[in-house]
């Protein structure tokens, strides 16, 4: 922060941007953060710093995100792993299933057969969550169609895929 640090330190100031860029920034960091002044001294002479005199930012690192206040700070891994990717999609599978009971006006006791066309990672996660899908959908019966004709009169375009409603299918592509 040149505003502060220059006033008080001009002729320093060179030496004072090469300690910040090779120091232990966390220590410096915390120390002014809890209050404290951070002291060094630099071609002969003592430099303070508070955080006033500082320009602290975080940048998170590529797949994280990160929130601090108050001393605590927040972590979370925003990496999409082929589990999480799966439950995405069975949780999208499970919605348009939903949206589709209502709209035919049943009741969430009536037992539903579902069919479904999926390919790659959908399909994948369809058979690995099947018997949740079954359970949680009242579904007495889930299965893959593989052949057939498919005339789908009801499609929602959403996240680059397609659910279409057919006779007595759903398709997800």
């Amino acid at each position: 922060q040149l505003k502060t640090l220059g006033p008080k330190y001009g002729s320093l100031l060179g030496a004072i941007r090469q300690f910040l860029s090779n120091c232990n920034a966390l220590e410096v960091v915390n120390t002014v953060r809890e209050g404290k002044i951070y002291s060094v001294v630099l071609n002969g002479q003592q430099v303070d710093f508070a955080e006033s005199d500082l320009l602290i930012n975080s940048t998170n690192k590529e797949g994280f995100v990160a929130s601090s206040d108050k001393g605590v700070t927040v972590v979370l891994d925003t990496n999409l792993t082929e589990e999480l990717i799966s439950e995405g999609l069975v949780r999208e599978f499970v919605s348009k299933i939903q949206a589709l009971r209502k709209e035919s006006d049943f009741v969430v006791t009536d037992h539903i057969k579902v069919t479904y066309f999926a390919q790659d990672t959908a399909k994948t996660a369809l058979e690995k969550f099947k018997n949740h899908l079954m359970h949680g959908q009242n579904s007495s019966r889930m299965s893959p169609k593989t052949s057939g004709v498919i005339s789908v009169s009801r499609v929602f375009p959403e996240n680059s895929r397609k659910y279409g409603f057919f006779r007595d299918s759903l398709l997800l592509t």
